[in-house]
């Protein structure tokens, strides 16, 4: 095998996902083999409405991969949904990485309209501002 080869069977390898916490990512897998069961198609199916590979649909389904933004735009092509109906019941998962008091901001906001998310943030950045 000469350099050439080495190299770019090194870049088409695939590295396993991340080891940090994230349950967008715990979702995304038992969220595609559930809307293939509740839409009655199979992976090959999904790979063929999507264009994304067969052997990619089954390693995100067994949290081996996390697809990009992008693929997942495809695969709710394959699904016809938007990607906000993908993520539809995720809801507000709290990050470890922050306080309490952060998560609990964070979840009374998730829960709020744009406008009012919008109002909360600069009444927040306000209060960041302000001098005692």
């Amino acid at each position: 095998m000469n350099e050439n080869e080495t190299a770019n069977q090194a870049i088409c390898q695939e590295e396993p996902a991340p080891a940090t916490y994230s349950p967008v990512i715990d979702y995304i897998g038992p969220r595609i083999q559930e809307l293939c069961a509740k839409k009655h198609l199979s992976r090959y199916r999904l790979a063929q409405r999507s264009g994304v590979p067969l052997i990619s649909i089954t390693r995100y389904i067994k949290g081996v991969k996390s697809p990009a933004i992008t693929t997942l735009e495809k695969l709710c092509i394959g699904f016809n949904m938007t990607l906000s109906e993908f993520f539809e019941d995720v809801g507000f998962q709290p990050d470890p990485a922050l306080t309490t008091s952060q998560n609990r901001l964070l979840e009374i906001m998730s829960g709020l309209c744009e406008e009012d998310q919008q109002n909360l943030l600069a009444y927040a950045e306000y209060l960041s501002t302000r001098r005692d």
